[in-house]
């Protein structure tokens, strides 16, 4: 998914099976990413929380991005860190399968 996301408080949800590569680095919104029921959000770069990134640009605080009943956040790039908090629940977690870890 490239496409610039924006405009403030935007939320990204996704449910059911299936991958949504999230590309766009510039992604600026600042709601809640969630996916549940084996759906993927995919990754190659990470930043810390309020820094525009494929996964918005919302702060570090706690519950920003949820992960829930089996659905990773599949990380693929390199050797990264990050501030952001994550909340997992249920058989989900995140999958550093890429060239380093996040």
């Amino acid at each position: 998914m490239a496409p610039q996301i924006t405009g403030g408080s935007t939320a990204l949800t996704k449910a059911g099976s299936g991958t949504w590569t999230l590309t766009n680095n510039t992604n600026d919104y600042t709601g809640v990413n969630q996916h549940q029921l084996a759906a993927i959000f995919s990754i190659a770069t990470i930043t810390d929380g309020g820094v525009a990134s494929p996964i918005g640009a919302a702060t570090n605080v706690g519950g920003q991005s949820r992960a829930r009943r089996l659905a990773p956040l599949k990380y693929t790039g390199p050797t990264a860190s990050t501030n952001r908090l994550f909340t997992l629940s249920g058989v989900s977690g995140i999958d550093s399968s890429g060239t380093g870890s996040a």
